[in-house]
């Protein structure tokens, strides 16, 4: 052990001894230590460095997370970072790219790319390090460290300290020290005139290490030195300035060589020349050290650092909270059975505190010798808010951490699980720890449960020492190093908009603004549509916070059906809404954001005539407001052909791949698959498939520039149909292909492939599970192969989104028929990493309500989008549900719009098959239609809204303002002669200004309305500015229901009059900037409901399959169109046979199987569903 004293690597002082302390308790256990606990350079990690600041609330900015590795391929560490002031990160240590090791100082940007990376050696071939960095007041940066430059030896160090430039370029460079014996700079801080403080290490002077402090000028001069010691192995490893203007110094004292007994944790205060002021130290029997310090706004201190004396593992961190006499006022261990280090503790703005280190009792490998980086959040009296592992198979650490002015975190330190020999790891946290992108295969919660310990401070018999010090200025051209980044996972939410700046008030000294609690969840369900029946198929968050939606509308464009886009603000506010099409039926599939800022969408155009039906594969690049940038249409074999496009994605190219399917011939359909370019020029085409019919749903590029498809295929598998997931190559030839099914029907509608090479697929299945049609879940390796597989429901179940979560786990998008059946209900399941669920709730009405997209949201909770019949202004609405983390919406009630359901998933057993498709080029012929898109005025209608209250920001403690340097008194003015006053004259009294008013006119009572027809709502208002809100009650005005959230306040607003029907109905209008100023209808209206009568089919009839039949009704005040369904076992489940009808009292069916004698028809009003009438008995389908 004293050899590794003398390696290379050796930085003496503290650093070995903490190590010595930690490898010795280590080693009596059979642990072989990697890194810091290794004596030498590597122990010095966990001690130094850490940033001085604190990070400001994050009011205006979204957290940016990543984690990220620097490499320069022949060794390196970083010991402390910092962020700067343009948004980055500076971080201090050392490398050996220049072939000796050299001080090390890496600039990034705010996404940890770096902006230019520097080696200083203090003379050729030296070996120095940097252990400390701080960005000065001007933009540069002081750098504390050591080297072994003017030494008698290469094993002897001296303290190293150089300042910096903004662009890493050295202003000046000093080496301090004795030339037979050691010193190491451990910590270095500007000061309030401008000069640096610095606390190192020495042997100077006597033979024992020392704590020594220095104050230099703004060039490095020394001002005064102290040495601080006695006859044991002292040292220190950080220091603050204080609020007096002295300093405060944590390290330890005690320790000797060869002697197992105690050595303490010391802290002692100085005045502004240096002298002591007072010193404690803290401990018990065993060994104790603090290795990080910092100034609390209450004039007391923050220690962390490590014991052995105290806590439930061999070593735990530890932290004391002092006051400004060094008197404890708390003090807790945290850690595990084994051995858990806090190496950094900073103040965060909400008043508590960070801590980080690592962790051999919390680790992903779970091996005694492995160990992870281990970050904690404390409140203001050592409690745990959350605790969290990073790492991988291997040894990971964290050296400092600092709070980020958004909120986050930054935190460097070194693994050896992804990099071979040991690299620099720089993690950029949330402000609940997380990293998006990041699976539980780097992150995992810990359980440490913090213990009260019992040290008791006693004073030492430190003394000051004497010694004169050699001083050595050094001219120093850096050498540019070569790291290379490499990215394990990053996150980058979009962008909160800025709100309108608050004026700044006054200046006053600084005082810390406490950290709020992260912005609530947003969370809403609004309907977007008219009249027909708009039906939303694809959603994606947006770089900007807010939503793109796609679609189809029979409500707007052309007659027979548009594809629709809707942008939508974070709120659900429509900022733009265009259809697209032309005469026929056009319907857009797939919609994502591109890296301009527009979007690409994808579905189907239909070019037929009046003599030959035909459609194609459809594609719109869109600029960011909606407006078409090109836009053309995919087809297979010419006029009379059927293709449509399923999904598209941005391609790392900068174009597009895009899955759907083509018709071969009867019953006969292909996967379809095309590689764009960026203009839409086909690069390649391609169709997979047999005899049957195959089509594929989605489509994703891969890691490796691949693509992977999810599908159905009837030509291959065990089934009728199976699901079919093919891995192409960048030009589409099949690398691998599988099915997966039984005997029945099987769909795989989505995939995405997951965090470290596999799959998600999800879609439904009638082959396998509870019956009907379940939702099946296969996690499959890179491979394909099946690592689990499970299915979900009891009933019809049909899931068509599948995402993998920044937990790890999956977030599923389907829709069910509940238990207590109330139609069909959009269904969301929260999955964990192996399928099982953690949450599952039903969302819908009355009618049938589908779910076709889903997506997690940059604050945790999930968008998603399809269509509501139960809701909304016409025969099916666009639904979007913004729902928090937990599945739940502000505002909505369990009863009326969510329930939780019971579904318990069932492990399956199918195992993969592997098909023979052969991919068959073919053409795609390009045309460019003549399409201009129309602005559209969806009705949109709120179901509920809310976001939870805000914490309130609590009062900040004022932080001592640290004590300038005395001004020179100024002279006292002699005071002027008093004026003799000026009566003042009476005020005229101010008129009392009107209030403010809203006065409803109709409905004021008593009148009756239809439901589905058109009335006026109106209202005189006086004072009022800004738009108002019009709400509706039921019940006589026992509780609301917003009808227009936000409409301008003139006079009138037209309303589609809704059900149910009711005797006590009113309106209320408010004033939205207001609430208070509102008024209501003075008396109760009517809201009528009209009828409908069912004639045939009525009871008795019997019809053949095949034969054409008049459906026939009549109806009586029902406005708008009608909807019809067919039920085969008398009225337990219902089909749609025409979803919007005209009401005009007939329709032709040609009749469908299967046969049954229980058949009956039910008719219903599509504005209002609860007018309705079906067969007063069965009829008999006959084969």
């Amino acid at each position: 052990m004293i050899r590794a004293l003398q390696g290379r690597r050796f930085l003496g002082g503290l650093r070995a001894l903490l190590a010595l302390c930690v490898a010795g308790a280590l080693a009596a256990q059979g642990v072989l230590l990697v890194s810091k606990a290794v004596p030498g350079r590597a122990a010095v990690g966990p001690l130094y460095g850490s940033a001085q600041g604190l990070g400001a609330p994050a009011s205006t900015f979204t957290t940016t997370t990543w984690a990220k590795t620097y490499d320069t391929s022949a060794g390196e560490e970083a010991f402390a970072i910092q962020e700067t002031s343009d948004g980055g990160y500076v971080l201090a240590g050392w490398t050996s790219s220049t072939s000796v090791d050299d001080a090390w100082v890496l600039k990034m940007d705010a996404t940890g790319n770096i902006q230019w990376q520097k080696a200083f050696s203090a003379v050729p071939w030296s070996r120095d390090l940097a252990s400390s960095i701080q960005q000065t007041t001007d933009g540069g940066y002081i750098v504390a460290g050591s080297t072994n430059a003017f030494a008698y030896n290469a094993d002897i160090n001296n303290l190293l300290v150089f300042r910096l430039d903004a662009d890493g370029n050295v202003r000046w460079m000093k080496v301090y020290g004795c030339t037979f014996t050691s010193s190491w700079g451990n910590a270095v801080r500007q000061t309030s005139d401008g000069g640096y403080i610095v606390a190192a290490g020495t042997h100077c002077g006597t033979g024992h290490y020392k704590a020594w402090i220095l104050k230099l000028d703004a060039d490095g001069n020394i001002q005064w030195q102290r040495a601080y010691g006695g006859i044991t192995y002292d040292g220190v490893s950080d220091i603050q300035q204080t609020s007096d203007g002295g300093y405060v110094v944590a390290g330890n004292i005690g320790f000797q060589y060869g002697n197992e007994g105690a050595q303490n944790a010391w802290v002692f205060k100085l005045g502004a020349d240096g002298d002591m002021q007072w010193q404690k130290t803290y401990g018990g029997s065993g060994r104790d050290y603090a290795s990080s310090i910092q100034q609390t706004p209450d004039g007391g201190y923050i220690v962390g650092g490590a014991t052995q004396s105290f806590g439930a593992g061999d070593w735990d961190a530890w932290v004391l909270k002092l006051d400004a006499d060094g008197n404890i006022q708390w003090q807790k261990t945290y850690g595990g059975p084994a051995s858990d280090l806090g190496h950094a503790v900073r103040r965060t703005a909400d008043g508590g505190y960070v801590v980080a280190g690592h962790s051999y009792s919390f680790n992903h490998g779970g091996g005694a010798t492995d160990r992870d980086a281990w970050v904690f959040k404390l409140d203001a009296t050592g409690n745990i808010q959350w605790q969290k592992a990073y790492g991988g198979l291997a040894v990971d650490e964290a050296n400092a951490v600092q709070q980020t002015s958004d909120g986050g975190y930054i935190v460097v330190g070194r693994t050896w699980s992804f990099g071979a020999a040991g690299v620099v790891w720089v993690l950029k946290l949330d402000g609940s720890g997380n990293i998006a992108g990041c699976l539980p295969d780097l992150i995992q919660n810990t359980n440490a449960t913090p213990a009260a310990s019992s040290a008791t401070p006693e004073t030492p018999a430190a003394s000051l020492v004497s010694f004169s010090p050699d001083v050595n200025s050094v001219t120093v051209t850096p050498v540019n190093s070569n790291a290379t980044v490499t990215t394990q996972c990053t996150g980058a939410p979009p962008p909160t908009p800025t709100p309108t700046p608050t004026p700044t008030p006054t200046p006053v000294p600084p005082t810390p603004t406490p950290t709020p609690t992260p912005t609530p969840t947003t969370t809403w369900a609004r309907t977007y549509g008219g009249g027909d029946i708009d039906r939303a198929t694809s959603i994606r968050p947006t770089s900007d916070g807010g939503y793109i939606v796609a679609g189809r509308t029979g409500s707007f464009g052309n007659v027979n059906g548009d594809a629709w886009v809707l942008k939508l603000d974070a709120n659900g506010n429509v900022q733009w809404q265009k259809a697209y099409g032309r005469l026929y039926n056009d319907f857009a599939n797939s919609i994502q954001q591109t890296s301009d800022g527009g979007y690409v969408v994808a579905g189907q155009f239909d070019r037929s005539s009046s003599t030959v039906q035909d459609r194609d594969v459809w594609v719109l690049k869109l600029d960011a407001n909606g407006n078409v940038q090109w836009h053309a249409t995919y087809d297979r074999g010419g006029m009379g052909g059927f293709e449509w496009a399923n999904s598209i994605q941005d391609t790392s190219d900068g174009g597009y791949i895009v899955a759907g399917v083509v018709a071969l011939g009867p019953d006969n359909t292909d996967v379809w698959v095309l590689k764009l370019g960026a203009t839409g020029n086909v690069q390649w085409a391609k169709t997979y498939g047999g005899g049957g019919r195959d089509e594929a749903f989605s489509i994703q590029q891969t890691t490796d520039g691949g693509y992977l498809v999810a599908a159905r295929t009837g030509s291959f598998g065990a089934g009728n149909a199976d699901f079919w997931v093919l891995k192409l190559d960048a030009n589409g030839d099949v690398q691998w292909q599988k099915t997966y099914g039984g005997p029945d029907n099987d769909y795989a509608y989505s995939v995405q492939q997951t965090a470290y090479g596999g799959y998600i697929v999800a879609g439904w299945t009638s082959s396998l599970g509870a019956g009907g049609n379940d939702a099946w879940v296969l996690k499959l390796d890179g491979g394909g192969n099946v690592q689990w597989q499970k299915t979900y429901g009891p009933t019809m179940d049909t899931p068509f989104s599948i995402r993998q979560t920044a937990d790890g786990g999956y977030i599923m998008a389907s829709n069910t028929v509940p238990a207590y059946v109330r139609g069909q209900d959009v269904w969301v399941l929260k999955l964990n990493a192996t399928g099982d669920v953690q949450w599952q709730k039903a969302y819908g009405g009355t009618r049938t309500d589908w779910a076709h997209s889903i997506w997690q949201t940059a604050d945790g909770g999930y968008i998603v989008a399809g269509v509501t019949e139960s809701f909304g202004a016409g025969n099916g609405d666009f639904w979007v549900l913004k729902l928090d983390g937990n599945g739940n919406i502000g505002g909505c009630t369990p009863t009326d719009l969510i329930q939780n359901t019971n579904v318990t998933p069932a492990d399956t057993s199918v195992t993969p098959a592997t098909s023979t498709a052969s991919p068959a080029p073919s053409t795609a012929a390009v045309n460019v239609p003549g399409v201009t898109p129309t602005d559209t005025n969806a009705a949109v209608l709120t179901q509920c809204t809310g976001a939870p209250p805000p914490t309130p920001t609590p009062t900040p403690t004022p932080t001592p303002t640290p004590v300038p340097p005395t001004p020179t008194p100024t002279p006292t003015p002699t005071p002027a002669p008093t004026p003799t006053p000026t009566p003042t004259p009476a005020p005229t009294p101010t008129p009392t200004p009107t209030p403010a008013s809203i006065t409803v006119i109709a409905p004021n009572g008593g009148e009756t309305w239809l439901i589905g027809s058109k009335q006026t709502l109106r209202w005189t208002s006086s004072g009022v500015t800004g738009n108002v809100r019009i709400e509706l009650s039921w019940d006589g005005g026992a509780t609301w229901e917003t009808l227009f959230a936000s409409t301008p306040n003139d006079g009138s607003e037209t309303w589609r009059a809704t059900g149910p029907a009711t005797t006590q109905a009113r309106v209320r209008i408010s004033s939205v900037d207001n609430p208070a100023i509102r008024d209501t209808s003075d008396g109760d209206f009517t809201l009528r409901a009209g009828s409908i009568t069912v004639i045939a089919p009525n009871g008795g009839e019997t019809w053949p399959v095949g034969s054409k039949q008049t459906l026939r009704w009549t109806s009586s005040e029902v406005f708008g169109n009608v909807r019809i369904e067919l039920s085969r076992n008398g009225g337990a489940t219902w089909e749609t046979l025409f979803a919007s009808t005209p009401n005009d009292g007939s329709e032709t069916w040609r009749v469908t199987g299967p046969a049954t004698t229980q058949a009956r028809v039910r008719i219903s009003s599509v504005w209002e569903p609860t007018i309705a009438d079906r067969s007063d008995g069965t009829f008999t389908i006959s084969e």
